[in-house]
Order: C-alpha cells, then sequence, then structure tokens
C-alpha cells in the first residue's frame, strides 16, 4: 500500500523571497514560514483552504494566542514558538497520511469503491462527469491522473468549497448533499510580509473565536480537528464542536484511490459521497472570522458573495463595518473585529492592510465562475464611525450615477425603438456600465488611501464627486459613439447626452451624518 505523509512530503505549493515556486511540507511551511513569502496555487479555493488548513494545526498546537498579550509577543518575534509544533506533528503524524488504510487524512475508508469515478471531480477547474465540459478545460475525465501533492491539495479545497447537489450513493435521499461551509462565499485573508505574519493575523485570541458558540445542550462540546475526531465523518447533520471543528469540516465521505502509473503513484480515481452537514439553526457565523454577513429579514444571516457583474470594492463597507439598526444588519468579518482591535492596542502597526478576497459561485451545482481580489484594507478606520459614514457617501454617489446611466440608456432606447424586451440587451451590450465601474475602481482605492491618511473627507468627496461625473459622462460617451457608427440619428443622442450631464451635476457630496450606527458591534 503506498504512502504519501503530509507532515514530511512536499505538497503546498509556496512562493520564496527570491520568486521561486517550490512545493513544502506541512513540518517545513510551519516551523519555518519566515523563509515563505505566501502561500499561492493556481486556484484560489485552495489558497484558502490551505491557509484554514494551517490555522488550526496552529491552534490546537500552541493552545492558543491565550489572549492579545501572548499574540503581541509571537508578532513581535515575527513567528510563534515553533517546539509545540514539532511535537504536535510528531504525535499526529499518523493521521496525515493521504493513503493511510486506517485513517486516510480527511477522508473516509468504510465508503462503497462502487462509487468509484474520475478523481477531477474533485477540482473545479477540471472537466469531470460533474463538470463538463469547461469553457477552459476540455481534457477527458478518465485521463486525469493527480499527484500525491495536487491530490492532497484539491481534497483539502473541495472539503471546504464543493458545491451541493446529487452525489453517489444508493437512493436519491441518500445522495442529496448540501453546499460545504465555504461554496459561493467571499472569504477573506490578511496578507503580511510573509508566511508566518500573514497566519499571525488570522490566530485570532482563543476568548475571541471561543466566547460566543456553544453547541445545544447534549451535544459534544470537545472541540477537536477532523484528524483527531475519534470517530470518522459521517453523512447526517451534526452540530460542530467548536472552531477547531468548523474548519477542518468534512462535507464530503471522500475516498482517493492510488494507482500505479510507470513506477509512478497517481490518483486516477476517487469515491465521493455525501459528508456531514450543519442542522437546522446553525449559524454560520458564529463560528466563521473570515466572512462578512448581512441579515436577510426572511432567510436569515446570509454570507456576502461574489456577483459576476460587480466588483467586491462596491461591497467594501461590509468588510470594514458592523451595523445593527432598524434598518440593517450587517456584520463585517469577525477577524477584521480582531485587526481593528489590535490596532486600537497599539500593537498592529501599519494603517492599510492587504486584504486577499476569494471565493467561487456555482450555478447549481456547475462552478460558473470564480474570483480573487486584493482590497487595501485601512485599519486607521475601521473604528472611525464618521469616516466610514464618508466612504458609505462615496459609494451612494457611485451607484446614483450608475442608476441615471442606465436609466437614460434606456430612454434612448425606447426614442431609437428598441422594444421593451430587447431595452435590457441592448443597453447591457453598449457595456457602459461595465465601463464606468472599471474607471472607478482604481481611484476608490487612492481617495481610501487618502482618508486613512487624515485628508479632510469633504475635499476627497469632492474629488470624487469629479471623477463619478466624468467616468459616467465618458461611459455614455463611448456608447454615443457605436451609436453613432451605426447609423442612429445625431439629434437624438445629443439630446440624451445632455440631460444626463444635467441630472449628473445634481449629485452633489453634501455632508456626511455625524452619528455613528446604534449598537456598533466591537471586538473590544
Amino acid at each position: 500500500m503506498p504512502t504519501f505523509d503530509l507532515v514530511t512530503q512536499p505538497w503546498i505549493p509556496c512562493l520564496l523571497p527570491n520568486g521561486r515556486l517550490v512545493e513544502r511540507s506541512l513540518h517545513d511551511v510551519l516551523t519555518a514560514p519566515q523563509s515563505v513569502r505566501e502561500i499561492v496555487d493556481p486556484s484560489p479555493l485552495v489558497t484558502v483552504a490551505l491557509h484554514r488548513l494551517l490555522l488550526a494545526i496552529l491552534h490546537r498546537a500552541l493552545d492558543g494566542p491565550r489572549d492579545e498579550d501572548e499574540w503581541a509577543e509571537w508578532w513581535e518575534d515575527g513567528c510563534w514558538p515553533l517546539d509545540p509544533v514539532r511535537q504536535y506533528l510528531a504525535r499526529w503524524q499518523h493521521r496525515f497520511d493521504l493513503f493511510d488504510p486506517d485513517r486516510p487524512f480527511h477522508q473516509h475508508p468504510g465508503v462503497d469503491h462502487q462509487y468509484r469515478a474520475e478523481s477531477a471531480r474533485l477540482a473545479t477547474e477540471l472537466a469531470s462527469s460533474f463538470n463538463a465540459p469547461l469553457l477552459f478545460d476540455h481534457s477527458d475525465p478518465a485521463q486525469v491522473a493527480l499527484t500525491p501533492a495536487a491530490a492532497a491539495r484539491y481534497l483539502v479545497a473541495y472539503q471546504a468549497f464543493s458545491t451541493g447537489g446529487l452525489l453517489s450513493g444508493r437512493t436519491p435521499a441518500e445522495r442529496a448533499s448540501k453546499a460545504a461551509p465555504l461554496c459561493a462565499v467571499a472569504v477573506c485573508l490578511g496578507k503580511g510580509e510573509d508566511l508566518a505574519r500573514t497566519l499571525l493575523l488570522h490566530l485570532v485570541s482563543r476568548p475571541f473565536w471561543g466566547s460566543s458558540y456553544q453547541p445545544p445542550t447534549g451535544h459534544p462540546t470537545h472541540d477537536l480537528p477532523a484528524w483527531e475526531r475519534p470517530d470518522l465523518p459521517g453523512d447526517q447533520p451534526r452540530w460542530p464542536t467548536g472552531y477547531l471543528d468548523y474548519l477542518t469540516w468534512q462535507a464530503r465521505r471522500v475516498l482517493l484511490i492510488p494507482d500505479d502509473r510507470n513506477g509512478q503513484v497517481v490518483v486516477s480515481q476517487a469515491v465521493i459521497m455525501r459528508g456531514e452537514s450543519f442542522p437546522d439553526g446553525f449559524e454560520q457565523r458564529q463560528l466563521e472570522t473570515m466572512v462578512p454577513f448581512r441579515k436577510d429579514s426572511k432567510r436569515g444571516w446570509l454570507a456576502l458573495t461574489f456577483r459576476e457583474d460587480r466588483a467586491l470594492w462596491r461591497d467594501s463597507l461590509a468588510l470594514m463595518q458592523t451595523i445593527s439598526t432598524s434598518a440593517v444588519d450587517q456584520q463585517r468579518p469577525r477577524i477584521v473585529d480582531w485587526w481593528a482591535f489590535l490596532y486600537r492596542l497599539g500593537v498592529l502597526p501599519g494603517r492599510v492592510l492587504p486584504l486577499d478576497v476569494a471565493g467561487f459561485v456555482p450555478d447549481q451545482a456547475k462552478p460558473l465562475f470564480w474570483r480573487y481580489e486584493r482590497f487595501p484594507l485601512p485599519l486607521s478606520l475601521l473604528d472611525d464611525q464618521l469616516m466610514l459614514l464618508w466612504i458609505e457617501q462615496l459609494l451612494k454617489m457611485a451607484e446614483e450615477a450608475a442608476r441615471l446611466l442606465v436609466e437614460d440608456l434606456r430612454r434612448l432606447a425606447t426614442y431609437l425603438g428598441i422594444g421593451d424586451k430587447q431595452r435590457g440587451s441592448f443597453v447591457a451590450g453598449l457595456g457602459s456600465e461595465r465601463v464606468f465601474w472599471a474607471t472607478l475602481e482604481p481611484t476608490f482605492y487612492t481617495l481610501l488611501h487618502r482618508l486613512s491618511r487624515g485628508e479632510p473627507p469633504p475635499t476627497v468627496c469632492a474629488d470624487w464627486q469629479t471623477v463619478v461625473q466624468r467616468s459616467a459622462q465618458r461611459a455614455f460617451e463611448q456608447a454615443a459613439l457605436a451609436l453613432l457608427r451605426a447609423g442612429r440619428p445625431i439629434l437624438t443622442i445629443a439630446e440624451a447626452e445632455s440631460r444626463l450631464q444635467a441630472r449628473l451635476a445634481m449629485i452633489t457630496c453634501g455632508a456626511a451624518a455625524t452619528e455613528s450606527p446604534a449598537n456598533e458591534e466591537g471586538a473590544g
């Protein structure tokens, strides 16, 4: 029986300070993290999932940080204590073998082999029987043979991001599966100058992540990561025992089938069946630290998701602000609460923290797109409610300009004789709204930086007003040029442009409200 020990074998893709890409083992990554610039994989899902796996190991091995004082010591040293990590990996090394016959890592050895299928099903970007054909991959799923290292990476990501739908099983009821915890969710990952700093940023203190959640009475409460749990993952809903259980949640019962090809161990087949799911009544936001949430009046708390037609910066307030009022309930990622807390204490330096936000959006069980964006998070503004109100006003100005642009283009389409059913597609085909938003994005980040340096908000807002108006006008001009080339009447187009300019001129800064949202939640 082959073996692949994740503790000692290289499998985690690392970018070194000199620009080289290498693979390293769990032991090397966690005991020499300062030698790694960052973990980076072509799949953003793999990148995020690997960070969460490393965090679960560190939290368990270090049993901390106990509080902000211990965290500050680690941050000043540039790393966590290494001996407890070495000892933990040595103690649990037997649970990190990808092909162990009794307890293979992140798998279930008791699944029915009759349901074996191509291992490509583990990878969102590869064509498979669940995912074929893809625009960006036309390979034959049956011919895909993953290396053990690649199979391990995809396995970790699959447990976190797999879509809901029908999997293998005897009956429809057995086959029906819910989505994994991070499916269709925007996950935030703060980045430090090296891997040690990146992981430290997410090592929140135990009171911070452990105080707000308790399973209902009668359910287990001893929080363990998946490899330490005494029982194999089941196929029924259950309450997570805590944060570490949640970070390593086994949404699928998987078994990798190793094969020998020309003397090399590969994984060409795997069994994938329904795994564990959350019960009704469980609120993901109680344990999730990297995701922003909004409360829907009917469906409760929902995670922020990516939209194909909407850039992340337009939802930037959801990353920076927690609001609890009669009109809106919004919770920024709890990790942002932690950073704001550390910044207030003076132990987290710097005004701006690079924030990577990743995720993918499926169409039912089919992957539609994934996205990986970087957002400059202004630490100095996170607890400044007046500044956040100014940022909210900047975003509202842009949304209003976009609304006016689309309205005038639709009105113009009416004058040009475009029917009601075709009007929406006609305006979308002009591409004006996409041009407008793409033009604004770099300027918005620049203005955020200016606000974080302490520039007067009215001055910044006035500059933004000018940029918003000009961007909308230029987006209209681009559409007008296309219409003129198509022989559309110039007078009608000119009248529409003049009307838009007059309406855009009414968008002004005004004065931001001075009252902070009620019941603002904080980390302190």
